[in-house]
């Protein structure tokens, strides 16, 4: 180090004392690298490059002749996960202001295993050969260990066996037990990775061989200072033990290093010397087959060693020549390279530097420039070395050749103030502002950075940091300087930034940008969302402010971003960003499936997607559930908004189930998804018994039930009835059982039960799943009945003249069947009787008059010595009716109630009965007149039949027995009724009781058994009133009413029966529910769905039932339909089949259209594929598919659907061929003909059956989906033949035959070679043809007006016609087509103008024939034909000239008549159809023909008459007939160019081609014929 002391001498400066470090140190490295590391994949890695010098020192990484970095100031190169890509050689470059070095490179080897990349494979060999075995390969440093294994077992070298250096498996002289699976095991010992390969499977086959070598050494090259080098040579020969190898170094026998059976030769520390020929040779012993031999080079490398090295620092004069020595030497002779400042040097562009021979540098006319680092590197294949000098070119003052300029920074930014100089030594640069030096060789200030250039850095520059800076540039020569200033700018700088925003949709965001800055500047705002200017004077809901904040109104999804507020000014610039997010009600959730729970009873696994959250987290989901189509009920409403699933417990079978969810954030409720498909709980047993379970009995011998299903949440299905069990009370008897069919019915009447006796009963609800739970017993007793035997040991004493005692034993008590109540005793004795006296005269006490009754009350006669029995009541009606016996079986008490009609006046007279006979009639009452009718409800009247079986006797009445049902007690009454009369009132009964009735038959001997008793109620009823239905779902009515009026209640009503039936199916469906409590509404649950019902209802009290309401009609709503009745295959061929199925056993409503899904059941090819086609509408009921594989076995599934999809009805159905079916025909070939194609084709193997019939199938060639194209050809054939018209025109077919037998049909045959569709033309079609036609046209046109303009010349003075224009009678013989009605038409309006060019008039069809065959006249007039849906009008022709020429083919209306062609033809579509041009490429069977008869439309305006038809035109017979070649009843399967429209006429006569009949499909039907009745195609 040195310092140089100078006074500086400068004009207006005062002297001053500087020190300059002019003692610069070039870069140099403290150590080099090693020249190979390895490391492990996943490491880290840290390169150094240690290397001092003047500062600064700058450092640059490559990576095999790659730049990594540029330069800095980190010395370091940070790897922090190495893999297999980081592999290579490295180098460090460092500079400072005195030169560049270039850092000997080191090579990085990165340790890791791939897999191996071969498969399995096999391989085989002769036996005795020498089987070689190459290792499978398998990436990986360093080389892995390789271990050969052959069938499980670890393969070690011997005599037989060699494993080569490159882990080459090699057997020698192979033998049979050679052969197996072998395979390797490699492992890295670096990493500890192993891998195994795939078997190798090795096969012997037996042959001798001769010796041979078969692993030849290699060339080897190896570097001086390697442990061992090794040589291989492996033959082989047979026998193996006589084979002798040996070795040779340039024809110098070899005798140590020799291993592995003289296979290997190892020569351990290698050195050049050692290098040379090495040659192998294999000699069979004891034999005379010649030796082999093979050789190879060894080369030894030794790296390079320098000989001769530069000082570490040289120093010349300028224009001088300096000699830098470098020699080195190594095995090859090392490359010499030079480098100047890390660069390489090329002598071609710069001549000054010379490369001596050698390796020395020689510099010729030293410049300044020259001053620097030079590199010597030595490089042979074995490595390289590198020594450095510092050149040093002396005597030139420094100069400053660009010095700093005036600069402005923004506060924290970063500026260069430049000083570039030159001189020699090169000078050193120090900075300084003021006195105080900032930046230099040795000198380093945070903040400034002396660069290599000699210009200062300022990084980031501070306020302070303005003034005067002075860079120094000085060397041993001298000192020179430069000067600026440096002003520094406060930056701009957003102090208040926008902050992140959550606005709800539809508000207003505020965005703020606030900003401080320097105030000599002038800022502008602007803003930026997602990265794109906002122009908000475009954006109408946008806003900014003068302090730059941004106003946005009526914020939406779309405001939605990163907002950047950008300041920009001479101050600086700066931006900050702020995300607004708009925040809104949530998507509904998404993809939603409700599926049965596998795991839970009575719960269903409920999952969705999450859909847009309306970017505010959700807090919760909301789930609704609609049970059995009832309206929609909240289920739950606090789901965690995490989950996607939720499974749904706590249902009740047998009920349907659909859900739906809707998302909930901040913000509210968002919409609800779709709802899910609708989801049936299967049914189980009721859980619960039957209600209200009620017994009482009814006779001795049978008890009543009532009970109440159970409650609907328990029913767990559609109830299909009840179970009654019963058993006697307390005795261990079993249960007697009563199943009710009918779910309707809770009543049930237990007959034939024991007399009085006490039973415990018990009722249990059963569904479609089983019997359920059994309600609690209830006990009941049958009535008393009537002792089954009499008193025993009767015996009668006379007590005295006036009594008798009676004495009997009482019966036993098991045969008096009740409560013994008492005993009657009955005996006859013997007067002298006679007949009774007549009674008193009648009265009727004027209080006891009713409107239908009276009381009759007499004085009785003597009874003449017998009692009176009965007494005999006769009535008229006044003034002139006869007496009419109104009762003949009146008690002997003498009053007697008496029914008769309302305000009627009556006379009454009596007689008396007696043993002996009847009395005389007593005297007349007084005439009486019952009051006005009123409404009485004391009186039941009751209609009994006569009756004349088992009478045993006279019959002489009825008595009727009834007692009012009370629960505390029972009283009797007897009411006796003579026998003429069929009916009887009994009257004085008590409102709104119930009473019960018996009847018995008395004759003369006594009274017979009483009848079942009869419960009524007294009291008038009416039915319930203004029946009213509303449908709740499709298996649910809900029915409501009014009571009966109160005064028609007749008690307090207990309940309702509701009777209801399908519409016009009463008998078969009527069903009845109870309600045994007096609501007015019911819901009918598990109805039918869609299905109109009949509802009548009734009321009953304590007494019984009411009247029923007049029937109401309602109708259930749509439901989801039952499955298709059936599903049915037909025509299945290999690729196709015919779908059909039947409409659903139950609609339940409108049938929209079927679903049909398919899926093969095993995958084809790899892929699986499901297929869904939707069939709109109620029909067609069938599809055909053609795109199946053959032999693959599809499962079909199909389902209704009216609002939703109903259940599936499922089949299977393998393709063809079936077994049994035919095989394939031989391969079709075809003849072609002008307009046909004939396809032959041999018989192939028939089958278990004989052919029935052939099918040729065809496709487009491109199209590759076969279809049946014609059908029905004979078992016998072999070839058919077949108009080209069904096909398309230009299109390419195949086809190929299949036959039918029995079984189905077969396989098809190979297709055919493809053929085009193209008919060949005739020759009148061709264009020479057409040519001359045109040719021979033009001539005779020519002629013709030759001939026109010679006779107009002679008749130019003619007399005109008096409209002044040259009219022409156009002949109608001539011209039939184009003039119906003797029309006189303008000469100029026979030609039409069509958007400014004149063409001619379409041509009129006669309506005698409207067949065109000119096809060129059809073609050319049909685009003036407007649409079907336009009309067509005929405008006047009588115009001049301008107005001809502007108007559109007119016509006088007067002219026209009322039959004119307009009319006539478009009010017929048929005719207007068959004028009209066809569509190119469609094909229109003319399957029908039109001929007008007079007979038919009266008398028509007169028609011209009509010319013979041309040539083509005519017809042979007046009958249509069908177009030549196209066979009646034959379809088409396209439709080809050219052919008319049909038009209605009769069938044509001609008899059935002898072809056979074209297979329509149903895509593909002719116009003229009709669509299957059900059905189309379905190509999917």
């Amino acid at each position: 180090m040195f310092t140089l002391e100078a006074l500086l001498d400068r004009p207006g400066e005062t002297h001053s004392k500087v020190s300059l470090f002019a003692d610069d140190v070039p870069p140099y490295f403290k150590t080099e690298p090693v020249r190979s590391q390895l490391h492990l994949e996943r490491n880290r890695l840290v390169l150094t490059c240690m290397a001092e010098g003047s500062w600064p020192l700058e450092f640059k990484w490559i990576h095999n002749n790659t730049e990594l970095t540029r330069f800095s100031l980190e010395y370091r190169y940070l790897i922090p996960s190495l893999d297999r890509s980081h592999a290579g050689f490295y180098r460090c470059i460092v500079r400072n202001r005195v030169g560049a070095l270039l850092q000997r490179r080191t090579e990085v080897q990165v340790a890791f295993m791939g897999s191996f990349e071969e498969g399995e494979r096999n391989q085989s060999v002769s036996q005795g050969e020498g089987a070689v075995v190459p290792a499978p390969r398998i990436r990986s440093f360093p080389q892995p260990q390789v271990t050969w294994y052959k069938d499980g077992h670890k393969i070690p070298p011997t005599s037989r066996i060699a494993i080569t250096l490159d882990n080459t498996l090699v057997i020698l002289s192979t033998v049979a037990p050679d052969a197996g699976r072998y395979y390797v095991q490699a492992v890295n010992d670096k990493n500890g990775e192993n891998k195994t390969s795939q078997p190798i499977t090795l096969s012997v086959e037996t042959d001798p061989i001769a010796p041979t070598i078969i692993i030849s050494p290699r060339n080897t090259s190896v570097v001086t200072g390697t442990s061992e080098v090794t040589m291989e040579c492996v033959a082989n020969a047979r026998p193996l033990i006589k084979l002798s190898i040996s070795w040779r170094k340039n024809g110098v026998l070899v005798s140590s290093g020799l291993s592995d059976y003289n296979r290997r030769l190892t020569i351990l520390s290698p050195v050049v010397s050692d290098a040379g020929y090495y040659e192998c040779e294999a000699v069979l012993r004891s034999s005379s087959v010649p030796s082999v031999s093979a050789g190879a080079y060894l080369h030894v490398l030794e790296p390079p060693q320098f000989i001769k090295e530069p000082d570490k620092h040289i120093t010349a004069e300028m224009e001088k020549v300096v000699d830098i020595p470098c020699q080195a030497r190594g095995v090859p002779q090392p490359d010499i390279v030079w480098y100047k400042d890390a660069l390489p040097i090329d002598p071609v562009k710069t001549p000054r530097y010379r490369v001596l021979v050698g390796g020395s540098l020689q510099v010729n006319g030293l410049l300044p420039d020259d001053t620097g680092m030079f590199q010597c590197f030595a490089r042979n294949m074995a490595g390289e070395v590198q020594t450095n000098t510092y050149l040093a070119v002396t005597s030139i003052a420094p100069n400053i050749t660009a010095g700093p300029s005036d600069s402005t920074v923004i506060d924290g930014m970063s500026v260069i103030l430049h000083c570039e100089t030159s001189g020699a030594p090169r000078p050193a640069i120090t900075w300084q502002k003021g006195e105080r030096v900032l930046a230099s060789g040795s000198v380093q200030l945070p903040r400034f950075t002396l660069l290599e250039s000699g210009s200062l850095l300022i990084s980031p520059s501070h306020i302070s940091d303005a003034g005067t800076y002075t860079c120094m540039a000085s060397n041993s020569r001298g000192i020179d300087e430069a000067s600026a200033d440096l002003i520094v700018w406060a930056r701009t700088r957003i102090t208040t930034p926008p902050q992140d925003l959550s606005v709800i949709k539809g508000t207003k965001a505020v965005m703020t940008c606030g900003v401080t800055h320097d105030p000599s500047v002038i800022i502008r705002h602007f803003w930026e969302k997602d990265g794109s200017v906002i122009n908000v004077q475009s954006v109408p809901r946008m806003q900014l402010s003068a302090d730059g904040t941004l106003h946005i109104s009526q914020t939406w999804s779309g405001d939605i971003g990163t907002y950047t507020c950008r300041v920009t000014s001479v101050g600086g610039n700066d931006s900050r960003s702020a995300h607004l997010r708009v925040r809104q009600l949530p998507h509904a959730p998404e993809n939603p499936t409700a599926v049965l729970s596998k795991s839970e009873k009575r719960a269903i696994d409920l999952a969705w997607a999450k859909s847009f959250d309306g970017n505010s987290p959700l807090i919760r989901y909301i789930l609704e559930v609609s049970e059995n189509n009832a309206p929609w009920a909240i289920l739950q409403a606090n789901i965690e908004p995490e989950s996607t699933a939720v499974t749904v417990n706590g249902l009740i079978p047998a009920r349907s189930y659909q859900f739906r969810l809707c998302a909930v954030n901040d913000v509210g409720k968002g919409q609800f998804s779709k709802e899910t498909e609708r989801v049936s709980l299967p049914e189980e047993p009721p859980s619960a018994s039957p209600q209200n379970v009620i017994t009482s009995g009814r006779t001795n011998q049978s008890i009543m039930i009532q009970w109440q299903p159970p409650q609907e949440s328990h029913q767990n299905g559609i109830l299909r009835g009840y179970i009654v069990r019963y058993r006697l009370t307390g005795l261990p008897v079993d249960y007697q059982i009563k199943n009710i069919s009918s779910p309707d019915v809770t009543t049930l009447l237990l007959e034939d039960l024991i007399i009085w006796t006490n039973y415990e009963i018990e009722v249990a609800a059963y569904n479609g799943a089983g019997l359920g739970v059994f309600s609690h017993k209830v006990t009941e007793w049958t009535l008393q009945g009537v002792p089954t035997i009499a008193p025993g040991n009767v015996k009668a004493e006379a007590v005295n003249s006036t009594a008798i005692r009676f004495t009997w034993n009482a019966p036993n008590p098991q045969f008096i069947n009740g409560i013994n109540q008492g005993y009657k005793v009955s005996f006859l004795f013997h007067l002298l009787p006679a007949r009774p006296q007549p009674t008193s005269r009648p009265l009727v006490p004027q209080k006891h008059v009713q409107p239908r009754q009276v009381l009759l009350s007499w004085e009785p006669g003597s009874d003449g010595l017998s009692p009176v029995r009965y007494y005999t009541v006769q009535l008229r009606e006044l003034p002139d009716k006869n007496w009419t016996v109104h009762s003949a079986s009146v008690n002997h008490e003498a009053a007697s109630y008496i029914v008769l009609k309302p305000f009627t006046s009556y006379q009454f007279r009596i007689k008396a009965t007696n043993d002996i006979g009847d009395s005389e009639y007593s005297e007349e009452s007084e005439a009486i007149t019952t009051l006005q009718d009123g409404k009485d409800s004391t009186k039941y009247r009751i209609f009994f039949p006569p009756s004349e079986e088992k009478i045993n006797g006279i019959l002489l009445g009825f008595r009727i027995h009834y007692r009012e049902l009370l629960y505390d007690r029972l009283r009797n009454y007897i009411h006796t009724v003579n026998s003429a009369f069929t009916w009887a009132d009994l009257t004085e009964l008590s409102k709104h009781k119930r009473y019960e009735i018996r009847m018995s038959v008395y004759n003369t001997v006594g009274e017979g058994p009483t009848s079942p008793p009869q419960e009524v109620f007294v009291g008038e009823a009416a039915p319930p009133q203004n029946v009213a239905i509303q449908s709740a779902t499709a298996t649910q009515l809900d029915v409501t009413w009014d009571p009966p009026p109160v005064n028609a209640q007749n008690g307090d009503i207990q309940g309702y029966k509701i009777y209801f039936w399908e519409f016009q199916r009463k008998n078969g469906t009527e069903r009845l529910r109870t309600l045994f409590m007096p609501e007015a509404g019911v819901k009918l649950k598990n109805l039918t769905g869609y299905t109109n019902y009949m509802i009548s209802v009734a009321a009953f009290n304590a007494a019984g039932d009411g009247p029923r309401s007049s029937p109401t009609r309602g109708r259930t709503q749509q439901a989801a339909p039952s499955a298709p009745s059936f599903i049915h295959f037909s025509e299945l061929t290999t690729t196709s089949v015919n779908v059909s199925w039947g409409e659903p056993t139950f609609p339940n409503g409108i049938i929209e259209g079927y679903r049909l899904i398919y899926e093969p059941l095993t995958p084809v090819e790899g892929v699986s594929k499901t297929v869904t086609v939707d069939v709109k509408g109620s029909g067609p009921l069938w599809l055909k598919l053609r795109d199946l594989a053959d032999g693959v076995t599809y499962h079909f599934r199909i389902r209704a659907k009216t609002f939703i999809y109903g259940p599936e009805v499922e089949a299977n159905i393998t393709t063809g061929p079936g077994e049994g079916t035919p095989g394939p025909p031989g391969e079709p070939f075809i003849t072609r003909y002008s307009s046909a194609l004939t396809i032959h084709w041999a018989s192939g193997d028939p089958g278990r059956a004989p052919i029935s019939r052939y099918v040729i199938e065809a496709r487009p060639s491109d199209e590759g989906l076969w279809d049946i194209l014609i059908k029905d050809i004979p078992k016998d054939a072999t070839s058919h033949t077949f108009n080209m018209d069904i096909l398309k025109q230009g299109v390419s077919y195949d086809f190929r035959v299949i036959g039918v037998n029995d079984y189905g049909y077969g396989s098809p045959s190979l297709p055919s070679p493809s053929i085009s569709a193209q008919k060949v033309a005739p020759f009148y079609e061709e264009w020479w043809f057409l040519v001359v036609v045109a040719l021979v046209g033009l001539i005779f046109i020519l002629l013709l007006v030759f001939i026109l303009i010679i006779r107009g010349q002679s008749k130019k003075y003619a007399k005109k016609t008096e409209s002044g224009e040259n009219m022409v009678s156009l002949d109608e013989g001539r011209f039939p087509a184009l003039e119906l009605n003797n029309r006189r038409l303008s000469v100029k309006n026979s030609f039409c103008r069509k958007n400014g060019v004149y063409t001619r008039s379409p041509p009129r069809p006669s309506p005698g024939s409207l067949h065109y065959s000119d096809e060129d006249l059809s073609t050319k007039y049909n685009d003036l034909i407007p649409a079907e849906s336009s009309s067509l009008t005929e405008k006047t022709s009588e115009k001049s000239d301008s107005q001809g020429s502007d108007s559109e083919c007119e016509v006088d209306p007067n002219r026209q008549k009322t039959h004119s062609f307009v009319n006539h033809y478009i009010s017929d579509p048929t005719y207007y159809n068959s004028w009209r041009r066809q569509q190119k490429g469609i094909s229109r069977a003319q399957a029908y023909n039109y001929s007008e008869s007079e007979s038919e439309h009266g008398a028509p305006p007169p028609l011209p008459p009509l010319p013979p038809l041309p040539p083509q035109l005519s017809s042979p017979s007046p009958q249509p007939q069908q177009a030549q070649g196209q066979p009646q009843g034959q379809g088409t399967l396209f439709r080809p160019k050219g052919s008319r429209t049909p038009t209605p006429s009769q069938q044509s006569s001609n008899p059935p081609s002898q072809h056979s009949t074209l297979y329509r499909p149903p895509s593909s039907l002719a116009p003229g014929s009709r669509a299957p009745i059900a059905g189309f195609s379905s190509f999917v």
